[in-house]
């Protein structure tokens, strides 16, 4: 269902470090999965002679640091994909660990000069997930280390908010096997994403377990030293997303499914959603995922003309002075509601209380807005400006709220009493600790 996009760099002959033999055999093998077998979308191929990208002016593809830096700053600055879509990177080369920080080595980088002349994954990881998509998945085929290496290599830092494969472990060595004319961990790679039926590897878990297996075996098949090959993910959902759409089977999405009900129990309805989305990109008729769907839209359809929030505001003499005005909810959505999260970007830490929580609460009560308070209110649970108190009544509240839904919807009960009750509760329960 979602666009599938990747990115592909393999680097043999550096200038600075020693060569490889397959790094770029390994990355010119990827972007024909990618392109052939797996028919994504648009792939993007970063080698020593690989062809400029047809853009206008053309975009030179030889991965020297300030060309591939440039590429992510100028690609990667605006948002070019959606939720539901994927976007790869698979690197095969040199990495180095620099001063507690993972770093690709590109074609110029000196390891005299890490800092100036390669990239972190870090920064790697921060400009991809610019992208848009909520699948990030990284291919580290690093750490093909020139001997004498000081320090760790690539692999203990952990990448926020994507899936990252690590070709070996921190203090080993990714090796190229001559007979095969790549390196062992994009060989078990490649070998793993063609598995069809029973024992494919679709999702992220399987494909981990693969590689976990096959790499060392290939390793001392060749007798080659010791090599893991390891997995982090997060959050730690996404070890159970579906990598290879056209291999997976409806039972393989069963622990993607449950990780989607447990979201939604929890009132993570945005991360519900895009679980459920995936879902469907398995089984596009699942009943499950399409109730789910419809129930998490309609919590969701109805949005608030305006809210009141308390505001911190410059009085005539200068000072600070706290105020009631009223902001747009169009305004705060604009303003991205989930960073603000119903006053966390504000300066008075009573801005947000339980007096203003109610009233939202009573006003969309009034405009029979009853379910969407379930979004506000997971909202105000994320401020910063609630004391854990607090946020525990909501917790309770929205416990409550959830009860009234499931209620409301089998048609038991009157949805705007049961709504009306507990909010007399919280209101009663804001007179007892008002912070």
């Amino acid at each position: 269902m979602g666009k599938n996009w990747a990115i592909v760099v393999g680097i043999n002959n550096y200038d600075n470090l020693q060569p490889l033999n397959y790094a770029k055999r390994d990355a010119e093998a990827m972007k024909a999965w990618f392109e052939d077998e797996a028919q994504f979308d648009q792939v993007f191929l970063f080698t020593e002679d690989s062809p400029a990208i047809k853009t206008n002016p053309p975009i030179k593809t030889q991965p020297t640091h300030g060309r591939f830096l440039t590429f992510l700053e100028v690609q990667f600055e605006t948002k070019l994909l959606e939720v539901q879509d994927n976007l790869w990177f698979f690197f095969a080369g040199h990495g180095r660990r620099y001063q507690d920080r993972d770093y690709l080595m590109f074609l110029d980088s000196s390891s005299k000069a890490v800092e100036r002349t390669a990239i972190s994954v870090d920064y790697v990881t921060q400009r991809l997930r610019r992208c848009g998509a909520d699948n990030v998945v990284l291919l580290i085929d690093a750490c093909r280390d020139e001997g004498d290496r000081s320090g760790l290599g690539v692999g203990t830092q952990e990448q926020k908010g994507v899936i990252t494969f690590y070709s070996c472990a921190a203090n080993q060595k990714s090796w190229e096997i001559d007979e095969l004319k790549h390196g062992s961990f994009t060989y078990s790679l490649l070998e793993g994403l063609r598995i069809q039926g029973e024992a494919n590897c679709a999702t992220v878990e399987r494909l981990e377990q693969h590689l976990r297996y096959r790499v060392p075996q290939l390793n001392a098949h060749y007798k080659k030293s010791e090599q893991n090959p390891y997995l982090k993910a997060e959050p730690p959902y996404k070890m159970y997303y579906i990598l290879v759409e056209q291999a997976a089977r409806i039972k393989d999405a069963e622990s993607l499914k449950y990780q989607a009900s447990l979201a939604e129990n929890e009132g993570d309805l945005l991360v519900a959603e895009q679980l459920w989305i995936r879902v469907l990109a398995v089984s596009r008729a699942d009943r499950d995922a399409i109730r789910a769907i419809q129930r998490i839209a309609q919590r969701q359809v109805q949005l608030v003309n305006s809210i009141s929030i308390t505001q911190p505001v410059a009085s005539p003499g200068g000072d600070r002075a706290v105020v009631s005005e009223p902001v747009s909810y169009n305004e705060l959505i604009n303003n991205d509601l989930s960073n603000l999260q119903l006053g966390s970007k504000l300066i008075n830490p009573e801005s947000v209380n339980y007096e203003n929580i109610s009233n939202i609460i009573g006003n969309e009560i009034s405009s029979d807005n009853w379910d969407h308070l379930l979004i506000h209110l997971q909202q105000c649970r994320t401020s910063d400006y609630i004391s854990e108190q607090c946020k525990l009544k909501i917790k309770n509240y929205i416990d409550n709220l959830t009860i009234a839904s499931e209620t409301s919807i089998a048609g038991t009960d009157n949805p705007e009493f049961t709504y009306r009750t507990h909010l007399i509760s919280f209101k009663q329960s804001s007179r007892i600790n008002r912070n």
